[in-house]
């Protein structure tokens, strides 16, 4: 599995394991995955005014008690960090989120948060339980493209957002698959009337 799909794959099952905890009235003041340059690892953080109000070990033990009710998020348990509403990291990763303000996950390449040194990471936008644009997997883009292109009558252009967060109006009209197996989404800007052409692991959206 390559190393985008494995990323694509975290975001979706985090997604929805935090939508679970907030479900459950668990705090979730901001959620991220970072990977650690130290360590090369992926974690899930999640802040949480639970873990300033309870303490560490006691958010610890509810969202434990989350993760134990969904049997196939149980690798997250050592991916897991908690971490409070007032840490710096926390004060960090919401002026991220604050300056992406989209329903995707933003991306962020800056070279630290709070004062963990990281590769990157990925800012969840604001939980609220059962209230979140899953992004498409490529198959799932190529789908939609493949419908909106069947569709009968004038073209309307759809917004097409993009995984770091940025979107424009196109309209789809072809695919084509490039070397290196790069699948490659056609589109007419709707701004400019030019052609426009996006890889489709780019794309997070259409709608």
């Amino acid at each position: 599995m390559d190393t985008d799909t494995l990323v694509e794959n975290r975001i979706r099952a985090g997604w929805e394991f935090i939508d679970r905890l907030v479900e459950n009235h668990f705090d979730v003041t901001a959620a991220f995955w970072i990977q650690a340059s130290e360590e090369g690892r992926w974690f899930l953080y999640i802040a949480s005014t639970a873990v300033d109000e309870m303490g560490p070990a006691a958010a610890y033990r509810d969202v434990y008690s989350t993760l134990q009710s969904m049997p196939d998020f149980s690798s997250f348990r050592s991916e897991l960090k908690l971490i409070g509403a007032a840490n710096p990291i926390t004060r960090d990763v919401l002026e991220i989120r604050q300056r992406n303000a989209t329903k995707l996950p933003a991306r962020y390449h800056g070279p630290q948060v709070g004062n963990i040194a990281i590769e990157e990471a990925y800012v969840y936008p604001s939980i609220t339980a059962g209230q979140h644009e899953t992004p498409l997997a490529p198959p799932g883009v190529v789908d939609t493209v493949l419908r909106l292109m069947q569709r009968r009558g004038r073209l309307q252009p759809s917004t097409v957002t993009l995984r770091d967060g940025s979107s424009f109006q196109g309209i789809p009209v072809g695919l084509e698959l490039k070397t290196g197996d790069v699948m490659e989404v056609k589109f007419v800007d709707a701004d400019t009337n030019l052609p426009r052409a996006t890889p489709a692991s780019e794309i997070a959206g259409i709608s």
